[in-house]
């Protein structure tokens, strides 16, 4: 499935055939809401002490797409840092949501 151009903030109505996958697919499950991962990107940063990265920053979009309508109904952008890309990853996912262990 393609899902990068959902990163753009002004992506509203879902275009086929992405809607018409997203659909199925739910159609098969038995729901209506699917989270969509639309991008994570990996930033080092500028430098830290002594001139080497001090760590790595993800960034990671998520979007809640109504599969019934095609509609974009939330979306976010999770960051996330950490001396290493799993942790800058995992670190993002979980101020997604944050209380679960």
């Amino acid at each position: 499935m393609g899902t990068p151009f959902l990163r753009a903030g002004n992506v509203v109505q879902v275009p086929d055939p992405l809607r018409y996958q997203l659909r199925t697919l739910m159609g098969l499950v038995g729901g209506r809401y699917a989270l969509v991962p639309a991008g994570l990107v990996f930033r080092l940063p500028t430098a830290g002490p002594a001139g080497r990265p001090a760590g790595v920053s993800a960034e990671l979009s998520m979007v809640m797409i109504d599969s019934r309508v095609g509609r974009v109904g939330w979306r976010t952008i999770a960051r996330g840092e950490g001396p290493d890309a799993w942790t800058a990853l995992t670190r993002a996912m979980k101020s997604l949501t944050p209380g679960l262990p």
